[in-house]
């Protein structure tokens, strides 16, 4: 899926920001790193979610030649 790592990567920075201005409860500070990182990966462990194209522009190629065919010739 594109974008999914890059998003994982940014709640990770804003939690870390939260927590080191304190700005987190007691009770997110326990639950949220342990479950919702520990899903993520298992998410990307476990599924397709990764694979495949990981730009807008790869997934454009991968699209053109399901649609044109495998080919790579200059145009």
């Amino acid at each position: 899926m594109l974008g999914e790592t890059e998003i994982l990567g940014q709640v990770k920075k804003a939690y870390a920001a939260a927590t080191a201005g304190k700005t987190t409860a007691k009770a997110s500070q326990q639950a949220f790193p342990a479950r919702a990182f520990n899903v993520a990966k298992d998410v990307r462990t476990n599924t397709n979610i990764t694979r495949g194209a990981v730009s807008v522009g790869s997934a454009a190629v991968e699209l053109a030649e399901k649609i044109f065919g495998g080919s790579r010739r200059a145009m």
